[in-house]
């Protein structure tokens, strides 16, 4: 896991979008922003792999495959969940999607009791999903890879969290579960459609 830090308004559970990432001299960690009643708190950002999970089955199946290889879905949705403020992992997230019938074989339900507290879902297929992440704070994407083209076909698909926009250089941030990591969307992704819990 690496530590990300990220500026949130105090007793607020979403960022702000706004201002530009600064490096940490020392650190690992960056800043998304920062404004006059910020504080800055840790958030550790995790991959699908990484262990004790990474080597469980997708929803208890040893036929979906490990985590570390098929998890991208179950992992940003934890990486969402946590980045709101709640105590998840993958792992965690994986087990509580199998309990709750998340899934139908092998395919992620998006709906359910593993999903953001308190909030709804809304399948962002066809909108504006740069409109979405200014009004509703960090969202799921279903992404194309370059690797594969950038194909948005479903056996081809991946899943991110992007986190926030850093408009003074015009810059999408995005956790990538397959990776661990915290970077610019740049050419890494092609959005074909989204998740979110407003």
């Amino acid at each position: 896991m690496k530590a990300v830090g990220l500026w949130v308004a105090a007793g607020v559970a979403s960022l702000l979008l706004c201002c530009g990432p600064v490096e940490i001299p020392g650190s690992a960690r960056h800043v998304a922003g920062k404004a006059d009643d910020a504080v800055e708190t840790e958030l550790e950002v995790f991959a699908q792999g990484d262990d004790p999970w990474g080597d469980d089955w997708l929803f208890g199946s040893e036929h979906c495959g490990t985590l570390a290889k098929k998890g991208c879905a179950v992992a940003a949705l934890a990486l969402l969940r946590h980045l709101l403020g709640e105590e998840v992992d993958p792992g965690s997230q994986n087990r509580c999607m199998i309990d709750e019938g998340m899934h139908w074989g092998c395919a992620t339900v998006w709906e359910g009791g593993c999903t953001p507290e308190g909030r709804e879902f809304l399948w962002g297929e066809g909108r504006n999903w740069r409109g979405d992440l200014a009004r509703y704070g960090p969202l799921i994407a279903r992404v194309g890879k370059p690797n594969r083209d950038y194909s948005c076909d479903w056996d081809q698909d991946h899943f991110i969290v992007i986190e926030s926009y850093d408009p003074s250089e015009d810059v999408h941030w995005v956790l990538d579960p397959e990776t661990g990591t915290r970077a610019p969307i740049g050419n890494r992704f092609r959005v074909c459609d989204t998740r979110f819990y407003p």
